[in-house]
């Protein structure tokens, strides 16, 4: 690998949204009903099924599978309630990893297949650091390529978008992995500093030990040594951690609402690091959790939560307290929270083989106007001996209906506010950190549209598409700050389309932003089949009045081979319009910028790294900023460089810039992903 470096500016990045395509597979469950069907459909017309999922255990922690529905005692809230489903669902291991030991040959030979299991694998990438987004994807593709069976369902959705919708659900391993392999790592300053949500809270709630503490964590990060100062970033460290919270658990209601009617057993697994429960004042914020949770529980969804952390010998209250919202929300559906282990694929095992053998009751709950919460207990009679794993409880929500839009536009919003994207049409968004000197705007907000989703209209030898973009950006309380609206025509020559390729039209819009954490929700229509398609992007916008080292977004481009090394009058015409996509030969040109900066170009280092899945196939050595530094501008340093890839074999690469500053000790990584075709 040949490198090379040039001088110029840049602007613009993409991300693109990849989207799996599902199959559907009939489910295989066999119910008992108890009622007439015409006392049934009466009882369904005042109130909704509760379906509980419920494992049994006998005194030495062994699955009990041979109970029948006489055997089950069920109440809420203490009063005993009528089973009026009952089935005993049995899972069978038929992974590649069991077929080829000779485990399942038997029933990898029967003609009936076993249940459907609908998986979610749920990453919270609003809520995971770096390190453990890594081990995540290694132990997710060892998930699907050897642990899932051949009958699963399982889709791939991140808390902060970017992959997988719950309506594709596939059993394609290959789609699988693509999503997995496109989880993007995005939140900038997680985990960076000791100033923690729990300690801001504490400071929050007046603990004077809470504030000293954090004064002197202030002091040696940002320099201030402003008390006021200190109760001032505790409300926005709180704040932040408030709207990743909801934005997370919002989506993670979606999915369970989403999931409940799909056939089989139906479950989420949630891989996180952990998010705080501490709201203003110190006070437990649980509103957000427990809706989810209740919403799972109606949906039949068992939820089993892994921290990704990995071993952690040392574990302070703060990382402990941070675990308390995966354990309430595995243990509160009737799952398992697995922590402090390094070996996420012996948990996800453990997730599996939980499921391997268990027992479906349904109820209708009592119709009355209660909103408590309404405590779920199962017992197996005259075996006190047995443990069941069941649901803990449910809050009854009234079911909201939203007004029904009165104008396509209104529609269209509508569904760029929804928790969870739409797939009626391909369409990609990104938002990406850079100030300059040119404008006053910190963000540079990127979307591309897919033509093969798009209905073209021949129009005087042309194909003409017609589209409506709208795009609503929101800040970290959750009130929108920006909105933007497009009407769009294009018409494009026979020979332009071939040029296009996927990508046929994209807009770039520099945002001026505060500081702070934003969503972006991006979405378009096509008015000749009122079809909708949305996107979802996030973008960190840092202080650098703060005076602390920080990076721009990392931005990509493509550089064909043969040409001239790239002029810096070009960089800008090129730089974020690609699509991350390289061929192969051709130069990748990547370009951030170094803020406040404390120690000289020729001081700072950088490395430079791009990994194939967990194998990193190339490496740099440490090297003076100053070797690909490009140019300096009133704002910070900037950096660019191109690389030949004309050995790299296509395929999915991440590429990681990390600049440490020797005299400070901080060192900060930015990473992106990208293909070469």
């Amino acid at each position: 690998m040949v490198t090379y470096f040039s001088r110029g500016t840049c602007l613009f990045l993409v991300v693109w949204i990849w989207v799996s395509h599902g199959v559907a597979v009939p489910a295989s469950t066999e119910a008992v009903q108890t009622k007439s069907a015409e006392q049934e459909q009466a009882v369904r017309l005042k109130a909704e099924l509760i379906e509980v999922r419920a494992v049994v255990t006998d005194e030495r922690g062994r699955i009990v599978g041979d109970l029948k529905k006489e055997d089950f005692e069920l109440l809420e809230n203490g009063r005993p309630q009528e089973i009026a489903f009952f089935s005993v669902e049995r899972i069978e291991s038929t992974s590649p990893r069991a077929i080829e030991s000779g485990r399942a040959e038997a029933d990898r030979l029967r003609p009936a297949a076993p249940p459907t299991r609908v998986i979610v694998l749920f990453v919270d990438t609003l809520h995971l650091s770096f390190p453990s987004l890594v081990r995540a994807r290694q132990a997710l593709r060892r998930f699907i390529l050897e642990q899932t069976s051949e009958s699963d369902l399982v889709a791939v959705v991140a808390s902060g978008g970017g992959v997988g919708l719950v309506g594709n659900f596939t059993q394609n391993r290959r789609l699988l992995l693509y999503a997995i392999d496109r989880l993007t790592f995005w939140g900038q300053g997680l985990y960076s500093s000791k100033y923690t949500p729990y300690l801001a809270a504490m400071v929050d709630r007046g603990d004077r030990q809470a504030l000293q503490l954090a004064s002197g964590i202030v002091a040696a990060e940002e320099r201030v040594a402003d008390p006021e100062y200190v109760r001032n970033r505790a409300r926005m460290i709180l704040s932040e951690a408030a709207w990743r919270r909801k934005a997370a658990l919002s989506t993670l209601e979606a999915v369970a609402e989403q999931m409940a009617e799909m056939p089989g057993q139906r479950m989420i697994v949630l891989i996180s690091d952990g998010f705080t429960l501490m709201g203003p004042g110190g006070s437990p914020a649980t509103e957000e959790i427990n809706r989810a949770i209740s919403r799972a529980v109606r949906s039949g969804v068992t939820i089993y939560s892994l921290s990704a952390r990995g071993l952690e010998p040392d574990r302070s209250y703060g990382q402990e307290e941070l675990e308390n919202g995966l354990n309430a929300l595995a243990s509160d559906t009737g799952g398992l929270a697995f922590f402090n282990t390094n070996d996420l694929n012996m948990a996800l095992q453990r997730v599996l083989d939980d499921t391997r053998i268990y027992y479906v009751l349904g109820y209708y709950p009592p119709a009355n106007k209660e909103t408590q919460f309404r405590r779920i207990t199962v017992r197996v009679k005259g075996r006190p001996e047995y443990s069941v794993r069941v649901p803990k409880g449910y809050l009854p929500v009234a079911t909201k209906k939203e007004p029904p839009p009165k104008s396509p536009r209104q529609r269209l919003f509508q569904a760029v506010a929804a928790p969870l994207p739409l797939a009626g049409l391909g369409v990609a968004a990104s938002a990406g950190f850079l100030e300059g000197e040119d404008d006053n705007a910190q963000v540079s907000l990127l979307v591309h549209l897919d033509r093969n989703t798009l209905n073209a209209v021949r129009h005087n030898g042309r194909s003409r598409f017609e589209i409506e973009v709208v795009a609503v950006i929101y800040d970290n309380q959750g009130k929108p700050v920006k909105t933007l609206a497009y009407d769009v025509n294009i018409l494009v020559r026979p020979e332009r389309l071939e040029q296009a390729g996927q990508n046929i039209y994209h807009f770039v819009h520099r945002v001026a932003l505060k500081p702070g954490l934003y969503q972006v929700r991006v979405g378009i229509r096509e008015p000749s089949t009122e079809r909708i398609g949305t996107a979802t992007a996030w973008v960190e916008v840092p202080d650098l009045k703060r005076k602390r080292m920080t990076l721009s977004s990392l931005f990509l481009a493509e550089w064909e081979s043969g040409r001239e090394l790239l002029p810096p009058s070009e960089l800008n015409s090129v730089l974020g319009r690609s699509l991350r996509r390289v061929r192969k030969g051709n130069n990748l040109v990547y370009y951030l910028v170094i803020y406040n900066a404390s120690a000289p170009p020729e001081d700072l280092k950088m490395q430079i790294e791009i990994f194939d899945g967990q194998d990193r196939i190339y490496q740099s050595e440490w090297m003076p900023v100053s070797q690909r530094m490009i140019g300096r501008n009133k704002k910070g340093l900037e950096v660019a460089e191109q690389m030949m890839l004309d050995k790299v074999p296509p395929g999915l690469y991440e590429l990681r810039v990390t600049v440490e500053d020797p005299k400070s000790k901080q060192k900060i990584q930015r990473a992106v992903i990208f293909e070469v075709e």
